[in-house]
């Protein structure tokens, strides 16, 4: 049977009932899929899957019985819109889900200005802005919405190019003659990327299928950093996310999917799981703190049917393609 064995963890980002026309993240990879298609991609695993917690993952590895047909639903950033529409999917299919929380953004409830850049443009068009960080600039051309997707990706390369963690980004670093740049990505409160509170955490929780983990402080790429920084991001959020909802931490997901040893062997001190964002299954010699994870693109979320199926033919196209 198809899916019949293995055990996957599955990465969502966004859920969202529709998908506003300026949404493009990077490329064509939008972390944004439609609740039915979520929906869709449920049951059919439902079909051939039991849904399991991270903290029921021990016992597989453990007896070495990880061939045994399992899901791990994992959620980065834990954004206000994908918890409300989430919590009730888990209810209604009485399967549990994995959140991964951003401390700081928790906190301010404020989304990062990064992820409402697309919008501002698309609304925007056409425009000429100039972005400047650390006296390095890039220019960005959008003449028409057209160009939007392609300004957008821009952007990003520029940001890595850097090594400037895109959560940093301010009205600040932005230059442009548009009469409308005071309002700079202004009324984006109900969409895709607002974090959740405290309390809608913990209101999630409540539904006793949900479980948390730490996706550190800043949301900065930790292999940026310097170990103490490192250090820093997986313990001040381990402890705070403990503080807020009285949970005992077991797993962390790494921003930007940035790890190497380095921070591997860190977060040994933190965290009995840290999952990564490669491709593949969760084999019996998994190093607990390098987790494969499959990524459900918005745009694509039948290719997650292709990993289980053909696992080692999707490796190697995501090697040669960079799928």
């Amino acid at each position: 049977m198809i899916g019949s064995h293995g055990i996957y963890a599955l990465m969502f980002h966004g859920l969202a009932n529709t998908v506003p026309p300026y949404f493009v993240f990077r490329d064509t990879r939008t972390c944004l899929i439609l609740v039915e298609e979520f929906e869709r991609l449920i049951r059919w695993c439902l079909k051939r899957y039991q849904f399991i917690k991270v903290s029921e993952l021990d016992s597989f590895v453990k007896t070495n019985h990880m061939d045994c047909g399992k899901i791990i639903l994992t959620f980065d950033d834990t954004l206000s819109h994908t918890v409300e529409l989430i919590v009730p999917l888990l209810k209604k299919y009485q399967i549990p889900g994995l959140f991964f929380v951003t401390t700081d953004w928790a906190t301010s409830e404020e989304t990062p200005l990064v992820f409402t850049f697309e919008k501002w443009l698309w609304h925007s068009a056409p425009i000429e802005i100039t972005v400047t960080i650390n006296g390095h600039k890039r220019g960005l051309s959008v003449p028409s919405r057209a160009y939007v997707a392609e300004a957008v990706s821009e952007l990003w390369r520029f940001m890595f190019e850097l090594e400037f963690p895109p959560s940093q980004l301010n009205k600040s670093h932005i230059q442009s003659d548009h009469e409308d740049l005071h309002h700079l990505f202004a009324d984006y409160e109900s969409l895709a990327w607002k974090p959740a509170s405290w309390d809608m955490i913990n209101w999630a929780l409540s539904s006793g299928l949900v479980e948390i983990g730490s996706h550190m402080v800043t949301h900065r790429p930790l292999t940026w950093l310097s170990k103490e920084d490192r250090e820093q991001e997986m313990r001040e959020s381990k402890t705070e996310i403990e503080s807020k909802t009285g949970e005992k931490l077991l797993a962390c997901s790494y921003p930007h999917g940035a790890i190497d040893e380095a921070t591997i062997n860190i977060a040994k001190a933190y965290y009995r799981w840290g999952f990564s964002s490669k491709g593949g299954s969760i084999t019996a010699d998994v190093d607990p703190l390098d987790v494969p994870r499959i990524h459900v693109p918005g745009e694509r979320p039948d290719r997650v049917k292709l990993e289980v199926k053909y696992p080692h033919i999707m490796r190697a196209a995501r090697f040669m393609n960079g799928l």
